[in-house]
């Protein structure tokens, strides 16, 4: 017959041995303001920073394996897949790429992410505040045609 108190002591034990084995929570230098209206900037900055920016807010959370796997690793990819803060250095062809898809992404509310919301809920985009963002892209998107091909 098996014990319970042995299992729930393993796994204590080995939760307690992962604390010594945290990701690098790292926020590298920016330097870099992405150019948007103050309100537009705001919103961007409540909803998408933490994740899509180098100026993440690592919550208490973040220091607790395995959660702290699960943060630094979702940070990572969204840092890799769009990052606000390093937009200036992006040219005219994949500055349009990451509008169009950042564009598609909030019109389907596909973004902030539902499991990000459930912890943070200051970051919920109103229908409003979507408009708001998607008109920003829209102007952004239609200053690069100035950099289309003849």
């Amino acid at each position: 017959m098996r014990r319970p108190g042995i299992w729930i002591l393993v796994v204590l034990l080995v939760l307690g041995v992962a604390q010594f084995f945290r990701p690098e929570r790292t926020n590298p230098p920016d330097g870099f303001e992405i150019q948007a209206s103050a309100e537009v900037s705001e919103l961007l900055e409540r909803s998408c920073y933490d994740c899509h920016s180098n100026r993440t807010e690592w919550p208490w959370y973040s220091n607790i394996v395995p959660v702290s796997w699960f943060v630094a690793g979702h940070v990572e990819k969204a840092r890799a897949d769009l990052n606000l803060t390093e937009w200036p250095a992006m040219d005219p062809e994949e500055e349009r790429f990451f509008l169009s898809n950042m564009k598609k992404k909030i019109k389907r509310e596909e973004m902030p992410l539902p499991s990000y919301l459930l912890i943070h809920r200051e970051a919920q985009l109103s229908t409003e505040e979507r408009s708001r963002i998607i008109l920003w892209i829209d102007r952004e998107l239609a200053g690069l045609a100035q950099f289309d091909l003849p």
